[in-house]
């Protein structure tokens, strides 16, 4: 069969396992080690323990690591657990697998890892995967598993996995939990104390059984010497009935019927002498076996002592992990104080730039105020200008009327005259006709005419002169429109002005008004984080002793690591031992024998054990001194560093005069004075505020 067969029926088996964390479609996605280490640690995760499975890429040296580790572990994995001599095992060329991705060398990895899978403790499993391939897929992979086992030996090959087999049968029947080393080792134990009872019954048995073919084979020795003794009586009476030259029929008959018997005799013993060493044989090997169970009754016994000991350790580490437990908790207050701190210093940051940006608009307002005064001054003459101009037009809109009444009292005299006209134009007319209707009121006619001629050119020189006032009237009446609109334009201009100079003034007057609101605002925020530096500061100091934190969180990663180390043997070991303790003492005698070794060596042991809880004690207790003593320095240094802060802020506040130009900060300013009016005055009899008089004197010093 070609290795290509064999390569694509590994690649098919190791498709089964769906746990992977990548796909794998060829032999060559199996160099990097990742995927053979996950199909090993779904065989047994106690032994094989996961590795990370990061994309590795082209790296052929932590290729090479991870194929190291998983052939060690495979490798002892054969020799501790199924028993098999690792050293006749061919080994696989590894640095050509990781560098050039060489198939023969890597099969041979996967014939291992095949090998034992099937050879492991639930083998079922990973046999009915390979049940579920094809036929061809099978042959190639059975090929493969006979090739290994060969090379450990046929033989013992064989038989170990027979027997293995049935271990792993009373095991499924007697613990449930069969990927677990302490679980497995306890079943054995068990079942080695069943093999115990049943070889000592069989045992007696076969004494028994002994006993009695011993007896037979005695018997029928005796019966020999009795037949050969009868057949040399036999002889000598043939002998001497031959010598007299009688021969006896009957004499004869009786011969052959002992020799007969004689020979059965002899088949019976030789089969009885058969099974006389098939039984010594097997009571050696029962008597073997007795003296192995009670090898493993002093393993019992030894692992007995050792559970008293891991119970002490035990107590000791659960100590150590409340010790660790409280380090931890404080190690994350730590961390949310570093946190709060960031945030603290953030919203500080974001304060002063909102500060800085309300400082730099109110010094443009500032700036502003001299235009805005102009503004003003202006808008006070253009309100004069309006009131006088409107007093004018209220002046000019009288005129207006007067000459209007005048006009229309003009127009209505007219209209009277024009009345007049032509009632007496009709009146001549009526004279005109009548003619000399009378001949001696020729005369009279002529005096009414010359009256009438006369009283006509008196309305006509009216109208006349009343044509020439009503023109002029006009003509004043334009001109005071004209006026009028003139003064309406320049009216609605100045009101338009006025109109705008008002808007900018309430827009200003409302930008003052928010720039207050503002500065009042962020006074107040300023004041809190006065108030709060203290404590941020407080806060601060943590981040002073990150170098001690981190070296701290080194030992206790580390003492973690060693109690982790102990807990896991612990947990190996506890329920075991406390199961054999339980039958150790059902079986062993009152007074057992060889105890005072053993008691040394307990006591040697537990010793050696509160040595070590000892120093770690002492280790941990140094460690707390030094996070207390570390604390307590911090802690004088970030309350120094608050009050020379607050110090040197309310100073800079003093010196721009910021909080006070603007109405700000009198509280702030207040509070100041109460806490820190001794400055001034004389020296402070506090250690605190002799701090800030020498950071004042250093400050003043430098500028």
């Amino acid at each position: 069969m070609s290795q290509e067969d064999i390569a694509m029926g590994f690649v098919h088996w190791v498709g089964t396992f769906g746990s992977l964390s990548k796909r794998v479609n060829n032999l060559r996605d199996l160099t990097d080690g990742i995927a053979l280490f996950e199909i090993c640690a779904e065989i047994d995760r106690q032994w094989f323990k996961s590795i990370r499975s990061a994309d590795i890429g082209d790296n052929w040296v932590l290729k090479m690591n991870n194929l190291k580790k998983l052939y060690k572990l495979v490798t002892q994995y054969y020799e501790e657990v199924l028993g098999y001599p690792a050293s006749n095992l061919a080994e696989p060329n590894l640095a050509a697998i990781a560098k050039n991705e060489e198939p023969d060398e890597l099969l041979k990895l996967c014939h291992l890892i095949l090998t034992l899978a099937v050879q492991c403790e639930r083998n079922q499993v990973y046999i009915g995967k390979i049940m579920s391939l094809g036929e061809d897929d099978q042959r190639s992979l059975m090929v493969s598993i006979e090739s290994v086992l060969a090379q450990l030996g046929s033989g013992e090959g064989d038989g170990s996995g027979d027997g293995q087999d049935m271990d792993m049968d009373d095991d499924k029947v007697q613990s449930s939990d069969g990927g677990d080393p302490v679980g497995r080792l306890q079943a054995e134990l068990l079942k080695s104390y069943a093999e115990k009872d049943e070889l000592e019954k069989s045992a007696l048995e076969l004494s028994s059984e002994h006993r009695q073919v011993q007896n037979k084979y005695e018997e029928l020795l005796v019966l020999n010497e009795e037949l050969k003794m009868r057949m040399d009586d036999l002889e000598k009476s043939m002998a001497r009935a031959d010598k007299t030259g009688r021969a006896d029929f009957l004499l004869r008959a009786e011969i052959e019927k002992l020799k007969h018997e004689l020979e059965k005799a002899e088949v019976r013993n030789q089969e009885n002498e058969r099974q006389l060493k098939e039984q010594t044989a097997t009571i050696g090997e029962l008597s073997r076996k007795v003296s192995e169970a009670g090898a493993a009754k002093e393993e019992a016994r030894r692992l007995g002592d050792q559970l008293q000991e891991y119970k002490h350790a035990a107590e000791r580490l659960a100590k150590s992990e409340h010790v660790i437990e409280k380090y931890k908790k404080k190690l994350e207050e730590s961390t949310d104080l570093r946190r709060q701190l960031r945030q603290a210093e953030e919203q500080l940051v974001q304060a002063q730039d909102r500060s800085r940006q309300v400082e730099e608009e109110f010094l443009r307002v500032s700036q502003r105020r001299p235009a805005m005064d102009s503004y003003r001054d202006e808008y006070a003459q253009l309100e004069a200008r309006h009131r006088h101009t409107a007093g004018e037009l209220a002046q000019a809109m009288e005129r207006v009327r007067g000459l209007e009444e005048e006009r229309e009292r003009e127009h209505q005299g007219k209209q009277r005259d024009q009345e007049l006209i032509l009632s007496l134009e009709e009146s001549v007319r009526e004279l005109e006709l009548r003619g000399g209707a009378a001949g001696g009121g020729r005369q009279q006619q002529a005096d009414s005419t010359g009256f009438l001629e006369e009283v006509a050119d008196a309305a006509n020189r009216e109208k006349e002169e009343a044509l020439r006032r009503l023109g002029g009237s006009e003509a004043a009446a334009a001109s005071l429109r004209e006026e009028k609109r003139s003064l309406e334009g320049w009216y609605a201009e100045t009101h338009e002005q006025s109109k705008e100079l008002r808007a900018e003034v309430k827009e200003l007057r409302a930008e003052v008004k928010e720039l207050r609101a503002e500065a009042a605002r962020l006074a107040a925020e300023n004041r809190e984080l006065r108030a709060g530096e203290s404590r941020e500061e407080g806060v601060a100091r943590q981040s002073y002793s990150a170098a001690d934190i981190d070296r701290l969180q080194k030992e206790l990663v580390k003492s973690r690591d060693e109690v982790h180390g102990l807990q896991v043997g612990l947990k190996r070991t506890k329920d075991h031992c406390i199961q054999l303790d339980q039958r150790l003492k059902q079986q062993q005698p009152p007074a057992a024998q060889g105890g005072g070794g053993a008691q040394d060596s307990y006591k040697e042991v537990v010793a050696s054990l509160q040595m070590q809880l000892g120093m770690k004690d002492e280790q941990l207790e140094g460690l707390s001194a030094m996070l207390r003593e570390q604390n307590s320095v911090h802690l004088l240094e970030s309350r120094t560093m608050a009050s020379a802060w607050f110090n040197l802020q309310r100073q800079l506040e003093r010196q721009s005069g910021f909080g006070h130009s603007s109405g700000m900060g009198s509280a702030a300013g207040a509070s100041a004075r109460q806490g820190g009016g001794s400055i001034g005055g004389g020296a402070p009899a506090s250690w605190l505020g002799q701090q800030r008089v020498t950071l004042d004197m250093q400050l003043g010093g430098e500028r």
